[in-house]
């Protein structure tokens, strides 16, 4: 198998974007490819940025804009037997990201391993719980859960069919979570049955870089709860919304 890694970025971001590859580049362990995907609304690439096709990375079009979801929608289709790692591309990585990943998954080959991770909560009935009651990046290093959602900023490790088939829907992804990619996911990974498990690193969050967070998934989701909304779409289309999936 090979290793590739892959994120997606937009245009407000090229400004800084230079900063988060240089952390990519400079991981100890080196992937055998390096996708960027960008959508089709960017006037010209920054030298800043092209230049790291010099240094191995792929620059990608996404055929349909689908935010976040870029970042693993087609690198998956296109290299389905392969492992994938996608990044966010506003915060730097430390070094060893990818070889921690690595290692984890050599010895939970069968889970999604994280940098960063929440476990979800539920009631006494087994109803899932609003997702800002949930266990915020939770401690439980080397232990695959099925309650645990990985979240993307803190890099994520994809084992081949991982996910059910149905992750590829793009006329659901857009209808019930285009900006909800980690709630998605994780969806997927309940119906094929597969947990995660979080990496052991000093911080869960990598350091943000600065002037990135004016935009982002971020503000529209925390600020206006959209996760719940999310959570409400994606796991009752699914029938997830009760525990014993």
């Amino acid at each position: 198998m090979n290793i590739i890694v892959s994120l997606a970025s937009y245009e407000k971001r090229f400004p800084t974007l230079h900063l988060c590859l240089e952390s990519i580049i400079n991981q100890s362990v080196k992937p055998d490819k390096f996708l960027l995907y960008l959508d089709h609304s960017y006037k010209t690439i920054p030298r800043q940025i092209s230049e790291f096709q010099e240094k191995g990375m792929e620059i990608c079009i996404a055929e349909t804009d689908l935010k976040s979801h870029n970042k693993y929608f087609y690198a998956m289709q296109q290299y389905p037997d392969d492992i994938l790692i996608t990044l966010d591309d506003d915060v730097l990585y430390p070094n060893d990201l990818i070889r921690n990943l690595l290692q984890t998954y050599w010895k939970y080959p069968f889970a999604v391993s994280a940098g960063r991770v929440h476990k979800m909560c539920f009631d006494a009935n087994g109803d899932i719980m609003p997702y800002d009651t949930w266990e915020k990046e939770a401690a439980l290093y080397n232990k695959p859960s099925i309650d645990l959602l990985a979240t993307g900023v803190g890099g994520i490790l994809y084992p081949p069919h991982c996910m059910d088939k149905r992750l590829f829907d793009r006329k659901k992804i857009q209808q019930l979570c285009l900006y909800g990619d980690d709630i998605w996911l994780k969806a997927m990974q309940l119906l094929k049955g597969t947990p995660v498990v979080a990496i052991q690193q000093e911080k869960q969050h990598p350091p943000i870089i600065g002037n990135t967070q004016q935009c982002g998934l971020h503000i529209i989701n925390k600020t206006h709860h959209r996760n719940d909304l999310y959570i409400k779409n994606v796991f009752h289309e699914y029938n997830l919304i009760r525990k014993g999936y």
